[in-house]
């Protein structure tokens, strides 16, 4: 089934006309066009061309007059009588109404959606004054009758047959209806003639002549001078007339200037505040505490000096601190500490400074790797022998090679001191902490050589149950290989 746009386009010419005139409007009736609703009237026709999805319509709208004027005098401000002819401004007026009224109508079906129709838009073009005897025999054309707060006024709208499925409840609508004027029963002619009936039976036929012929006389007399004044009547009143319409029409255009006029200072008023040509002079900070002088060079180039004033001092004790703290926490982006956040964090400082210093000793231990056994190593027969010699200050060690490969224990980890006590608990005098590097080049720990898988097993078990995220790793290497990555000579 079509969607029906009978209620939108009511709404939309009473809404339209309650925006423009700031007054109520509802429908009275709906109908049909009848011959005696516009043969009489002068009307101004516009026409506006919708153009929806799939379909383009042509509706005209025929506004009498009366009407017209009506609005105008409405939309300027007037209220004098409405007249029943259309010039010139009457007729913009119309023409921006019925553009609003279209545009009203696409905003409504658009906000609608209609799956049929769709999206619309619209144009509107005007044909000027139309007379309402050339209007009779057309088709599909629908009065509106509207209330405005007590004022009756007067649309017509021609709908072509494209959208009369789509207005269904309009287009069921009934023709206007007019009561037959009953017949007047001329009494006086019947009277006039049983009159003469009488006359003609008691007269003779003569004396009736001579009545007759004085009475046309007097009857003829009597036309002429009530036709002579009905004319002077008629002239005065068409020269009154004339004389009102161009008094009306210098008032609306006085009227129209003048609001042009202030629509124009309102305008450039807001145009200028905007810019901030009303704003207030910006206030000049004078320094008071240095007096600027400006001087030239030799170039031409401007020299500020400065000379500052002497220091204002206040007394310290008259600052309210508590206010000036709370201003201070409401203005800094930071939050305000407190004395035990203060001390916590410098405590944390502290330790962390420590260990910092503690691994730059380690790393400094690896670089140089000046490391000396922890128990002197006693020259045995399967066991390398191990000579000290110190040379410049500083000790160095000697490994001589009695095997090919040596067992060490890498662990990837500065803990000194828990290898310390690892190697303190196997009761081993052959192993010793080097802090070297990895075939990556990265630092780690090599403990021993170790000559006894149990040591190995053993320390690498006690390293694991103090640390079980340490990576222990059983490794062997040769004299070269070792010194290459201890930096031994």
């Amino acid at each position: 089934m079509a969607s029906d746009l009978s209620t939108i386009i009511q709404e939309g010419l009473c809404n339209t006309l309650n925006g423009l005139l700031s007054k109520q409007a509802t429908i009275k009736t709906v109908s049909k066009l009848h011959e005696k609703d516009i043969s009489e009237l002068q009307t101004l026709k516009v026409n506006s061309t919708f153009e929806f999805n799939d379909i383009v319509s042509t509706w005209s709208f025929i506004i009498p007059a009366y009407t017209a004027s009506y609005i105008f005098n409405q939309m300027i401000g007037d209220d004098s009588e409405p007249v029943l002819e259309i010039d010139n401004d009457i007729a913009d007026a119309i023409n921006e109404v019925v553009s609003n009224i279209s545009g009203g109508l696409t905003t409504t079906i658009n906000g609608s959606g209609l799956a049929d129709l769709g999206e619309v838009k619209f144009t509107t073009t005007s044909e000027g004054i139309v007379d309402g005897k050339d209007l009779v025999e057309e088709e599909n054309i629908f009065k509106f009758l509207i209330d405005l707060e007590g004022v009756d006024i007067t649309f017509f709208i021609q709908f072509d047959n494209v959208i009369l499925p789509f207005i269904d409840n309009i287009n069921s609508s009934e023709v206007s209806v007019y009561e037959e004027e009953p017949q007047e029963v001329e009494e006086e002619v019947v009277e006039n003639s049983a009159e003469e009936s009488d006359i003609k039976e008691d007269e003779p036929q003569d004396e009736i002549k001579e009545d007759n012929l004085e009475i046309e006389n007097i009857t003829t007399n009597d036309e002429n001078k009530t036709s002579t004044e009905s004319e002077n009547e008629d002239n005065e009143n068409k020269e009154e007339e004339t004389e009102d319409n161009k008094k009306n029409k210098k008032l609306k255009i006085i009227i129209i200037v003048i609001a042009a006029l202030i629509v124009l200072i309102i305008g450039a008023g807001a145009t200028m505040y905007f810019m901030g040509m009303f704003d207030p002079k910006p206030i000049k900070v004078v320094d008071t505490n240095s007096t600027n002088t400006t001087k030239k060079s030799k170039d031409g180039i401007d020299i500020i000096e400065y000379k500052p004033k002497k220091n204002i001092h206040f007394n310290v004790s008259k600052i309210n601190v508590r206010r000036l703290n709370a201003r201070l926490e409401i203005l800094t982006k930071y939050d305000i500490l407190t004395p035990a956040e203060i001390e916590k964090q410098k405590l944390a400082e502290k330790e962390r400074l420590l260990q910092l210093e503690k691994e730059k000793e380690l790393e400094e231990f690896a670089r140089r790797n000046k490391e000396e056994p922890l128990h002197k190593a006693k020259t045995e027969d399967n066991k390398p022998k191990v000579v000290t010699k110190k040379a410049d200050t500083t000790t160095k060690t000697i490994i001589k090679k009695t095997n090919s490969n040596m067992n060490f224990i890498m662990v990837n980890s500065l803990k000194y001191k828990l290898f310390k006590n690892a190697i303190s608990k196997i009761n081993t005098k052959d192993g010793r902490i080097s802090i070297c590097q990895d075939k990556d080049g990265r630092t780690a720990v090599y403990l021993g050589p170790f000559y006894n898988d149990t040591d190995i097993k053993q320390i690498a078990t006690l390293i694991e149950e103090k640390e079980a995220k340490l990576v222990v790793t059983p490794i062997k290497l040769s004299q070269q290989e070792f010194d290459n990555r201890c930096n031994f000579q």
